[in-house]
């Protein structure tokens, strides 16, 4: 607007001080200003629309137009938050357990962002649930956190989000406004004012209409049966037939109807204007720190109050509010529950309970929705009393318990190239082991759904916090079994989320984590190599006692173990190398033999190919096949029968399949494969040679090493670039740590 207000000063002068003339020219960039003006304007929609006109749009649109606070807030929501995919849609137990996306509500377009984990996000969207649906709305929604979870940033930016999506049309939320015609009402009256007064109240216009007219009257207006029988059904929109217009809204329009005797002369005077949510006027939002000054301020207009009845001969109006209803249809938060705003939570007591506010002797209708923050010390000063209990809905906004979740924190504060400076799954293992801090130990839910736990060792640890945090995240492990997985149904789902609604609530902080996070980066600032998993642990073992203290006992043990067996895996999968056409060679050669004798001279009529059968044959392929079986000769005659009455009769004389696309080849394919891999770095462990090129690899030393060592390294290195994300110096790296460590040799029970 200052912008506007220079531009047009700056063009409506010259240098001699005259106004440019409407004809010239230059008078153009006034126009485009004037225009731009109104542009604004219309967006703002600032000024009323008559009543016919929202009538018009209340039966375009009805489920929008009658909207009160509380449905508001639920579109709000979801205009930002995308429906969330659900793991067990398809499942008759479904737990609701979702991932939603709160990223365009909490992390985009706002000064600081929050991040919420999934549990926090499934709360959340189930709190907008039960607002739409006109459930609990006679309370107040309080979000318990520790500090340091990040409760005031969530909560500025909702009510950030909320105040921008009041300015969209999608958002556009109207109340009653009156423009009064002093001569409609008295022929004497003659001055050419226009009485105007916008309802404080918030009031939608709609509640004008008597009562016991309005279900007949949107039937009328509403075309679509559907949604009118919707309307009129659904606990959510009972407030429109239940609702009276506030008290000087109501005078008003008694007071016409008194004087006019006629209808539609007095919604002739009636209006819609869309409500102005702003949260630093407290218009819409209002939102009170606990040092904010207590008041009981009561608003009045005095001059406008005269005018009134003075026109209506009466004294019936009273032009009095309080400020609770500026935020009527709108949002009233405590930013922490503490000094003042512990007195303004328990004076809401009965307004909540009620519905109803005393100024003086005037009754005030209020349908606001309560928002506030608290720690959990603080509920000590509310929490006994009876009467409130019922009044209060807690939804937890504990610490992170989401790795993920816990790292996107840190790429917000620290930039998306943190990942770079660790070695691929070191940086979210740092995360777990924070959020290891945060958890309980004890978890009768797990300990009942799995049973047998020893069979899953080299994937938990003692507590089952890995399997909890990877549950928290919404995912169940691809290395359960089926049996565990069947198990993992709707009760103990629901029974895993209540048991996290007491997690989050000690441990290192979220400002804590924050600050531990920078030192391990200042530690390694000057560093070329990226930080592994040895560099993590010997950061925590040089923590303060206070810190070390918090993370449990077996935990970074249990984490090494898992990452260490798992980056074996990783490397024998990158010194794997194979001829798919000789395995497939293998195979057909082998089957068709075991209907031979050994000693045989035998012409394969699949590949055509001549070779004489020796027991020696045979183990060699059953050595990729079976390594540790002690009855091949049962294997033997099983195989033989399938292949005979299987894949011969049937897969290849009736159905025509090509051999290779048999069940029983392409079954023993995979398992030898399989155990080519296994046995991938063996032939590495105590070369060292190929060690020693390892460590020349970044020098000129590197090309005076045997070619097939050279040519091994190079696809080793590939592999680990492009399918674990690995950099070229960290695939040397990670491949000298498993030798040097001999980790095979270590975990060979597990990796077997």
């Amino acid at each position: 607007n200052f912008i506007i207000f220079t531009k047009i000063n700056k063009i409506m002068s010259s240098e001699n001080n005259k106004f440019i003339d409407a004809n010239d020219n230059e008078t153009n960039e006034l126009e485009y200003i004037l225009e731009l003006t109104k542009q604004i304007r219309e967006k703002e929609q600032r000024y009323p629309i008559n009543f016919n006109d929202f009538l018009f749009l209340l039966s375009n649109n009805p489920k929008q137009i009658l909207r009160n606070i509380f449905q508001l807030f639920y579109d709000m929501v979801h205009f930002h938050v995308p429906y969330g995919i659900d793991e067990y849609e398809n499942d008759i137990d479904n737990a609701g357990f979702r991932d939603y996306d709160l990223s365009k509500l909490f992390i985009e377009g706002v000064e600081t962002p929050f991040f919420g984990d999934r549990l926090f996000a499934n709360r959340f969207m189930q709190m907008s649930e039960e607002i739409n649906m006109g459930i609990n709305v006679n309370q107040i929604y309080l979000f318990e956190g520790p500090p340091g979870s990040g409760k005031s940033t969530f909560l500025n930016n909702l009510l950030q989000k909320m105040q921008e999506y009041t300015l969209t049309e999608q958002g556009t939320l109207y109340k009653i406004f009156w423009k009064i015609d002093p001569k409609i009402i008295n022929k004497d009256v003659d001055d050419g004012r226009t009485i105007v007064y916008s309802c404080p109240h918030n009031d939608n216009p709609f509640l004008i209409i008597p009562k016991e007219l309005r279900k007949e009257f949107l039937k009328t207006l509403i075309k679509d049966n559907n949604v009118y029988n919707e309307i009129i059904e659904s606990k959510r929109f009972a407030w429109l037939f239940k609702s009276e217009p506030c008290p000087l809204c109501k005078s008003i329009y008694n007071s016409l109807i008194d004087i006019l005797d006629d209808p539609l002369k007095v919604y002739d005077m009636l209006y819609a204007k869309k409500i102005d949510f702003n949260r630093q006027l407290g218009k819409g939002i209002s939102v009170w720190n606990p040092a904010d000054n207590l008041i009981e301020h009561i608003y009045s207009n005095n001059i406008l109050e005269k005018d009134l009845n003075n026109l209506f001969s009466s004294e019936e109006i009273e032009l009095k509010y309080s400020y609770l209803a500026l935020t009527n249809n709108g949002i009233y938060a405590l930013m922490d529950i503490k000094d003042n705003n512990i007195t303004r939570l328990l004076s809401l007591h009965g307004i909540i309970s009620d519905g109803v506010h005393k100024v003086e002797h005037i009754e005030e209708k209020i349908n606001t929705l309560f928002l506030g923050l608290v720690n959990p010390e603080d509920k000590k000063s509310f929490i006994d009393i009876k009467s409130f209990q019922d009044r209060v809905r807690f939804v937890s906004i504990p610490y992170v318990l989401d790795a993920q979740t816990e790292v996107k924190i840190y790429e917000n504060k620290f930039g998306n190239n943190i990942y770079n400076l660790f070695l691929p799954r070191v940086l979210q293992n740092f995360a777990k082991i924070i959020i290891s801090t945060r958890l309980n130990t004890e978890s009768d839910i797990l300990k009942t759904w799995l049973k047998y736990r020893a069979k899953y060792e080299k994937y938990i640890d003692p507590d089952l916090l890995l399997l909890k945090m990877e549950l928290y995240h919404g995912k169940i492990p691809r290395w359960l079994e089926d049996e565990d997985i069947k198990g993992f149904k709707k009760n103990i789902r629901l029974a895993l989320l209540n048991e996290a609604l007491d997690e989050g609530f000690k441990g290192i902080s979220g400002r804590q984590s924050i600050a531990i996070f920078n030192k391990l980066l200042s530690t390694h600032e000057d560093k070329k190599d990226e930080i592994d998993m040895l560099d993590i642990i010997s950061f925590f073992e040089d923590q303060p006692d206070n810190i070390k203290k918090l993370i449990p006992p077996q935990f970074i043990n249990s984490l090494l173990k898992i990452y260490e067996i798992n980056i074996v895996q990783e490397l024998k999968d990158a010194l794997y190398t194979c001829n798919d056409q000789k395995i497939f060679e293998d195979i057909i050669h082998y089957l068709y033999s075991l209907s031979y004798d050994i000693g045989t001279e035998i012409t394969n009529p699949f590949t055509g190919k001549k070779y004489n059968l020796t027991n020696d044959f045979l183990i060699a392929i059953e050595s990729h096949l079976y390594p540790a079986t002690d009855d091949i000769e049962m294997i033997r005659h099983n195989l033989l029968n399938r292949f005979i009455t299987e894949t011969l009769a049937q897969e290849v004389e009736i159905k025509q399949k090509k051999w290779q696309d048999t069940k029983i080849v392409k079954e023993l394919y995979e398992l030898y494969k399989e155990n080519i891999k296994k046995a991938s770095l063996d032939p590495y462990l105590k070369n060292k040679s190929f060690r020693f090129a390892l460590k020349d690899y970044f020098t000129d030393k590197f090309a005076n090493y045997d070619a097939k060592i050279q040519e091994d390294i190079i696809h080793m290195i590939k592999v680990m670039q492009q399918k674990y994300n690995y950099s070229e110096r960290g695939a040397i790296k990670i491949a000298l740590y498993v030798i040097d460590q001999n980790l095979p040799e270590r975990y060979k029970d597990f990796l077997a």
